[in-house]
């Protein structure tokens, strides 16, 4: 699957628990755990980045959420803006 794909199920899957943790089950959460850094170490896409940012602030890891945002905003600044980021700034 490509990296974009993995960001981008990582994401969807944290929202789905946010909203209903009973939802999601415990064994894709743990897959998402295991993979997550290596999913955000090959990301490029500035909107995969961002997506990245969202899953890591809903895992409550904002020092990776800051340091995927930052390279989010190298090629999209406007990112950096976005309310969704502000406890980041």
């Amino acid at each position: 699957m490509p990296v974009g794909d993995q960001a981008a199920r990582a994401y969807y899957y944290r929202v789905l628990e946010n909203l209903d943790a009973d939802a999601v089950p415990e064994s894709v959460l743990r897959n998402i755990d295991d993979e997550i850094d290596a999913i955000a170490a090959e990301l490029v896409s500035a909107s995969s980045l961002r997506r990245m940012t969202r899953t890591y602030l809903y895992r409550g890891q904002l020092g990776r959420a800051r340091e995927t945002l930052r390279r989010a905003t190298e090629s999209c600044k406007g990112y950096a803006l976005m309310p969704d980021f502000a406890a980041l700034n």
